[in-house]
């Protein structure tokens, strides 16, 4: 991520400063981390919850351990499952103007694995994606998304293709936001 980030503040000609703060892991800490407030609007009002996990209000379940006990087991009811996790970073703080933001990274990755009997289970799909959010006042032309997407490309192109572990495992930025 250094030399992104070198990349990122070169690219500003002088006019944005990266910090090179404590990386933070935001799926492990508990305190809003990325929040910054200033006089004219609140950045970011992030706070932990439980917002797409799993729902402990439901009480009624099913028990289908009476199918196990027959000495045939019946076939799987459902064959495909998809499932996913993210991982998400605040990787440094930049300086535009006299305000402070965060620039976050992560990565996303959603999967389907097929299952078609009890002891086959396998993976059908797999999708990750590496994605990077900046603050909007870094697009100082008002590019919107063409300025995040020629962005993207263009540091996948300077400084990702550059680096031949990454460039061989075709890892780079798929999504600036």
């Amino acid at each position: 991520m250094g030399m992104i980030l070198d990349y990122i503040e070169q690219a500003g000609k002088g006019k944005y400063q990266c910090f090179k703060t404590k990386k933070i892991c935001l799926d492990s800490v508990d305190n809003d981390t990325i929040a910054y407030n200033y006089d004219d609007k609140t950045i970011a009002n992030a706070t932990k919850s439980t917002f797409a996990e799993t729902d402990h209000s439901r009480v009624k379940t099913v028990s289908i351990a009476y199918l196990f006990k027959s000495p045939k087991v019946p076939p799987p009811i459902f064959q495909y499952f998809l499932d996913g996790s993210r991982h998400t970073f605040k990787i440094d703080d930049i300086g535009i103007g006299k305000k402070i933001f965060p620039i976050i990274a992560g990565q996303i990755i959603v999967g389907c694995c097929k299952r078609k009997d009890r002891d086959t289970f396998k993976c059908w799909q797999l999708n990750n994606k590496i994605v990077m959010a900046m603050p909007d006042d870094y697009d100082d032309d008002d590019g919107g998304e063409n300025f995040c997407r020629s962005f993207c490309e263009t540091i996948n192109s300077k400084v990702i293709d550059k680096i031949s572990k990454l460039k061989d495992l075709q890892l780079g930025i798929n999504k600036l936001l």
